[in-house]
């Protein structure tokens, strides 16, 4: 993490929570450890602003990872976190041990990430000293920061450390540099649609305008900076923005508002657990009441400042508290006044502090006035109004005015150029929109030509393969009625002619009359099975069942024989050919043919099966069987066979003497 400000792009513009649950599911995603452990890095830093405690939680389970597969970039992250969150909980040696980690990580780095290592030790200890009050030690590692960032071509991490960089400018009441490096901060994260840097750099611009006294400009950059915030779902920041309200409404002598500001910002400090944050916050709401002779309230409120600022080790605000503290007191002399006055002056000065120092000399004069010191008096009140006036100078206020006026003209300017891009863009798209319909109709006109061909195509095949199957089923029907009927035909008349030959021979004539009986039983039968079989009524599986059944009750139920029929899977949806639904009744009728005349069952039982490829047809009886060797020489067997292998199918014959008989077509559907 380069920044504790600084946020992956990716996610820019995006609410928190939203980010936050996007980073839970990355963690769950990550393939490696080094993966999890900078994407849990990533999620604490969002939990910083929200639950300070489970951010914890979760940087150290980073730190494990990243210690076990010696991933020094991320342990630099989740130290510099650490450090963030225990100095801003007061836990200060805490912070400091994790300095000391980062900065042995930083002296010890080596490789591609060094710079980023070093990044990350620079930023994190010059927020450190930043928050500790002493912002002169600050700025040098935040300018060391904005170096090795710039060398890694890195604009936002950039922005984030020119940001830090503004803000301690700002604290050295240097405000030239700090706008500077404000307004080019807020370039940076405005062209990288960083939302949430775009409002730190807001807040930024107008707490400089505050302290420089010109409320309306720090009014109009707070309330982009509130408006980004709420966007952001970002609760510390809107924290932030509510102590700066309260410092503007301070400035315009508001002071009610003032207060309803600097309370409803410690609120959101106290709910996150921000002590750097309440002690400022309960200095700026005990100064309100001191300026409304409200001593009471005020010395509460500085004793709560004092007390966090001790326990912070923030010398700054501790000793600006106790000067405070002296002007509100009236027995100046038992607090030591002018002892503390001077030690908190040295504070000030020795840290860089410039608006703490110029107010420091304001109260040391009101001492001394107070003491009828006048001499004393008159040198700090001139030391005040010396540095006040390089403060607060109309000459920088007038640069400030131009730099910023610099900046709006710029961003207008690229805002219009980007109107033209965009208005070219549109223009280009335009064309492309133009070619691609055109192209879309010619397209669309060669995938109906070529439809039409594909299904014109489609047709002339499918009345070919009709005609190829009418063919074939006439030849079928030729060859069975040339086969079965016309050699029973000729049965039929060999025996017609014998009889007319044995006229006197009675018992001879009944003989033959039997033979033709059966022979023209046999024509009935073949044609009524190829009329069967060709009548496009007939093509559903329910047809072929009843047809089944049928014939099973004609032929078996005057022997006695009991059978039953059985059918598994959905039946209904099969679909044969007339050719297929030919063969399967022709091999049925074989074998129950055959278990009827050879088998001597007393039972079968018929099972038909589909399982949405195969359609298997099992007859099964309970007879005695016989030798398959014997039986291959008879025609029915063959036959069944023969029928099979025209299907195709295949046919399995299970058969032992005296165990009955099995016979399983299998015919394929898909």
């Amino acid at each position: 993490m380069f920044l504790l400000i600084v946020f992956s792009c990716c996610f820019k513009g995006v609410a928190q929570t939203s980010v936050i649950d996007s980073l839970q599911q990355l963690i769950l995603l990550a393939k490696t450890d080094k993966e999890k452990a900078r994407v849990m890095n990533l999620l604490a830093h969002e939990f910083m602003r929200t639950d300070q405690g489970k951010a914890k939680t979760i940087l150290h389970g980073a730190i494990s990872l990243a210690k076990g597969i010696k991933d020094a970039r991320g342990l630099s992250s989740s130290y510099s976190s650490l450090i963030t969150i225990h100095q801003n909980t007061g836990m200060i040696d805490s912070s400091v041990y994790y300095l000391a980690l980062l900065k042995r990580l930083s002296d010890d780095a080596i490789g591609p990430e060094m710079n980023i290592i070093k990044e990350n030790f620079n930023s994190t200890a010059g927020l450190f000293y930043k928050k500790s009050g002493n912002p002169k030690l600050a700025l040098s590692y935040f300018k060391e920061t904005v170096i090795l960032s710039e060398k890694d071509n890195d604009k936002v991490a950039t922005a984030g450390q020119l940001l830090n960089l503004g803000n301690t400018y700002r604290d050295l009441a240097d405000y030239k540099n700090a706008l500077v490096s404000h307004l080019k901060a807020l370039k940076y994260f405005e062209e990288a649609g960083h939302k949430r840097g775009e409002s730190f750099c807001y807040q930024s611009i107008s707490n400089s305008f505050t302290e420089l006294k010109q409320y309306d400009d720090a009014m109009k950059y707070s309330k982009k900076a509130i408006r980004l915030k709420t966007e952001l779902n970002d609760k510390r920041g809107l924290g932030t923005a509510q102590d700066g309200l309260g410092n503007i409404y301070f400035g315009l002598a508001d002071y009610e508002k003032a207060l309803q500001h600097f309370t409803a910002s410690l609120v959101i400090s106290k709910e996150l657990n921000l002590l750097t944050e309440q002690a400022k916050t309960y200095f700026n709401i005990g100064k309100t009441h001191a300026v409304k002779k409200e001593v009471k309230p005020a010395l509460i409120n500085f004793n709560q400042s004092k007390r966090l600022s001790l326990e912070l080790r923030d010398s700054t605000t501790s000793s600006a508290v106790d000067i405070e503290l002296i002007s509100l007191q009236k027995d100046a002399a038992q607090l030591n006044a002018e002892k503390k006055i001077i030690t908190g002056l040295e504070t000030f000065t020795r840290n860089g502090d410039r608006i703490k120092e110029a107010a420091g000399y304001k109260n040391l004069a009101h001492f001394y006035e107070s003491n009828k010191q006048f001499d004393n008096a008159l040198k700090y009140t001139n030391k005040y109004y010396s540095l006040h006036d390089s403060i607060q100078n109309n000459e920088l206020q007038l640069q400030l005015k131009k730099m910023e006026e610099q900046y709006t003209v710029q961003k207008k300017e690229n805002e219009i150029s980007l109107l033209k891009k965009d208005q070219q863009l549109n223009e280009a798209r335009l064309e492309r929109q133009k070619a691609f319909q055109i192209g879309g109709v010619l397209f669309v006109v060669f995938v109906l030509l070529t439809g039409f061909i594909v299904i014109n195509r489609y047709r002339v095949l499918q009345r070919a393969k009709r005609q190829i199957e009418i063919e074939k089923m006439r030849n079928d029907i030729a060859r069975d009625l040339h086969d079965d009927i016309g050699s029973t035909i000729t049965s039929i008349n060999i025996l017609s002619n014998v009889l007319i030959q044995q006229q006197g021979e009675p018992g001879a004539n009944h003989s033959n009359l039997e033979k033709i009986n059966v022979n023209s039983a046999q024509i009935m039968e073949s044609m009524s099975d190829i009329v069967w079989a060709i009548n496009p009524h007939n093509d559903t599986v329910e047809k072929l069942i009843y047809r089944m059944k049928e014939f099973a009750a004609e032929i078996l139920e005057p022997l006695g024989i009991s059978f039953r029929f059985e059918e598994k899977g959905d039946i209904a949806s099969v679909k044969l050919d007339p050719a297929k639904r030919k063969d399967l009744f022709l091999i049925y009728k074989e074998a129950i043919n055959n278990a009827a005349k050879y088998s001597r069952c007393s039972n079968i039982h018929i099972t038909l099966q589909y399982d949405g490829r195969n359609l298997q047809m099992n007859i099964t009886d309970d007879g005695g069987g016989f030798d398959e060797a014997t039986a291959r020489k008879g025609n029915g067997i063959r036959n069944i066979r023969e029928r099979a292998k025209e299907m195709p199918a295949l046919l399995h014959y299970r058969t032992t003497i005296g165990n009955g008989t099995s016979v399983l077509i299998d015919v394929p559907l898909t």
